[in-house]
């Protein structure tokens, strides 16, 4: 993986990074204008959601007590 990252392109071109780093890990671009690979693109249009990290950690311990509560981490119960 670490390969792509060695070929820096001719003048650093931020957005040609940004497409191989993205490309690279599976995820979409950290912003427009980054190419975005074949199989991301595949996925469809990023469809983000503007919920804050602040409310997200707020409520991180009550998530987990619930997830533990209905044993989701055991797996198949068969």
């Amino acid at each position: 993986m670490r390969e792509n990252f060695a070929r820096k392109p001719a003048g650093g071109d931020r957005h040609q990074l940004k497409g191989i780093y993205s490309a690279t890990v599976k995820e979409y671009p950290p912003e427009e204008g980054v190419p975005t690979s074949e199989r991301v693109a595949n996925w469809g249009k990023l469809n983000a959601d503007n919920l804050s990290l602040n409310e997200i950690a707020i409520n991180a311990s009550m998530a987990s007590e619930i997830m533990d509560n209905l044993q989701v981490n055991l797996g198949p119960q068969s």
